[in-house]
């Protein structure tokens, strides 16, 4: 048995600001970096209007309405890499957010039963059959 060393960073991907006008299509994710499996987007104060991110995954669908206190707070979401995903149109101001990469970084095997392996990630036990 050895010990787990599993960490998850957050790294900074990139800035974005969208304009009036400014969309992104619906897609999802490519990995950006081994061990990515989501993105954190955090909503800097810019004030606009539109601009809501529709997210989803198997058959639902959750849209953010980022325009609420956009001027003023500080908002965030974050989805795994294989949601489906789009930002509306931001029909007036500027929406400026901050994306990361969520990365998992050193899982270590750490038992091994007939059948299964446990894997530790953070703070809970997953069991994947083998």
């Amino acid at each position: 048995m050895c010990r787990p060393t599993v960490c998850t960073k957050v790294n900074l991907y990139k800035l974005l600001l969208y304009p009036a006008g400014g969309h992104f299509a619906t897609h999802r994710d490519t990995e950006k970096e081994p061990g990515m499996f989501g993105t954190l987007i955090v909503q800097l104060p810019a004030g606009h209007k539109g601009g809501a991110l529709a997210v989803r995954h198997n058959g639902e669908e959750i849209v953010w309405e980022t325009e609420r206190d956009s001027n003023t707070q500080i908002h965030y979401c974050a989805f795994y890499a294989d949601c489906e995903h789009e930002l509306k149109p931001v029909t007036s101001g500027w929406r400026l957010v901050l994306v990361y990469n969520l990365v998992r970084k050193h899982a270590q095997i750490i038992s091994q039963n007939t059948g299964h392996t446990a894997w530790r990630f953070g703070p809970s036990w997953a069991q994947l059959s083998l």
